[in-house]
């Protein structure tokens, strides 16, 4: 087993992630107290290599929540286009479910590793990193997870429903990123996108509330259910902030 791989914690769904420890410096969680998440994937040959497993271990002492590599593949397995990570309609899968803000991709690069960040909600694709695939220096490592954290907070935190059963909503969210019973998320059905001159996201301005949710079930440390408040419907594009979750 991998040492990055998350707890399983949903009965009918695969994925789940691990929670992390928080940052003596700076978490990543936002206002409300809720931690994003990222996934991690493997695209080369044989066992994942230690650069990736330290990076993993380094975001949880962020405060971010990891999907680990055999997690997030178990979860899109089925996915149409997901043969290949990077594709626009397979980044879109992965932004509903295990809704992950950003992907990280790893493949070999030489005697080296390279990690392309991919925001799966805004279409953003960053630059890669490079760092030693054995033993990455401390200093890559801080880098690369404080360029995730920038590129994570041009949002505040969101999560997605992936499935509606009877009234009630799936969110790939839980416990790990610190959602409880009687929580409340705004559904946002629209909102603005600001990009920069180089076409990378700067902000994200969430559009009106259409609906509020209340979390009634946690299914484990990535699931839970909720059931409308008010508001009419809640579609599978719309994002769910905290904005009075507390």
């Amino acid at each position: 087993s991998e040492p990055m791989t998350p707890s399983q914690g949903t009965p009918a769904i695969a994925a789940a992630a691990a929670t992390g420890t928080a940052a003596a410096t700076e978490p990543a969680t936002d206002a409300e107290g809720l931690a994003p998440s990222v996934a991690l994937a493997w695209q080369g040959d044989g066992a994942t290599p230690a650069a990736l497993a330290a990076l993993s271990q380094r975001l949880q002492s962020a405060g971010i929540v990891v999907v680990g590599p055999n997690a997030l593949a178990d979860a899109i397995s089925d996915a149409p286009g997901c043969n290949e990570l990077t594709r626009p309609d397979c980044l879109a899968s992965i932004a509903r479910y295990p809704a992950p803000r950003l992907l990280l991709v790893a493949e070999p690069a030489g005697d080296a590793l390279s990690v392309v960040t991919y925001d799966t909600q805004f279409g953003a694709r960053y630059s890669a990193a490079r760092m030693d695939r054995q033993a990455p220096p401390s200093r890559a490592l801080d880098t690369l997870v404080a360029a995730e954290r920038r590129r994570l907070r041009i949002a505040p935190w969101f999560t997605r429903s992936f499935a509606e059963r009877d009234g009630q909503y799936y969110l790939a969210a839980g416990q790990a990123q610190g959602l409880g019973i009687g929580d409340r998320l705004a559904v946002h059905e629209s909102g603005k996108l600001v990009r920069g001159p180089a076409g990378q996201p700067v902000v994200w301005e969430p559009g009106e509330r259409s609906a509020t949710l209340v979390i009634e079930q946690v299914l484990g440390a990535n699931t839970s259910v909720a059931r409308l408040e008010s508001g009419t419907r809640v579609s599978p594009e719309a994002l769910l902030t905290a904005g009075d979750a507390r």
